[in-house]
């Protein structure tokens, strides 16, 4: 059995502005294998279970939802789908539903970015090349540091003595 997710993006409509028409599925469908993700099935054009403000000019509440394999997937592809618009889906019972809850009732959009590291799906990037367009830091073990979760930031940990790198990780 396939490890699966489920991801959105909003479909591109606008609150009183009906001759703008939704995004079709096939053109997220396409942009989600571009980036060499598998999707399960065709997808489909779901209202967001959550309160949107009527407010002509806004993104109304339609998304385009698919299913996709998580297997053989990286962190670095999960980035690039979030870069391109996707959240996790997490208001449906479920393994993602799982990721969000953390002692919370309600459900929020999880970043794919962070369902990334909470996966865990690679403790490494396949690639040298999975590094590059991300901002780095580099510090001393034992350094402060701030804790603040960045994205597209790759840490790297050296030892004081021998400046030696000894970990790295994303966020």
């Amino acid at each position: 059995m396939d490890l699966a997710a489920t991801v959105y993006k909003q479909d591109g409509t606008i609150q009183c502005e009906p001759e703008i028409k939704p995004r079709p599925l096939q053109v997220d469908a396409d942009a989600i294998k571009a980036i060499g993700i598998r999707v399960i099935g065709n997808g489909q054009r779901e209202r967001l279970p959550i309160f949107v403000p009527a407010l002509c000019g806004s993104p109304t509440a339609w998304a385009n939802v698919f299913s996709i394999a998580l297997d053989g997937v990286t962190r670095h592809q999960l980035f690039l789908l979030s870069g391109l618009g996707f959240r996790m889906w997490t208001f449906d019972p479920g393994p993602a539903r799982k990721l969000a809850e953390a002692g919370d009732e309600d459900p929020f959009p999880l970043d794919l970015p962070i369902a990334a590291n909470l996966l865990g799906l690679d403790s490494n990037p396949d690639r040298i090349a999975d590094l590059i367009g991300h901002t780095v830091r580099v510090y001393r073990t034992g350094d402060p540091i701030t804790k603040d979760y960045r994205r597209d930031r790759v840490n790297f940990e050296t030892d004081p003595s021998s400046h030696r790198i000894v970990r790295y990780w994303f966020g």
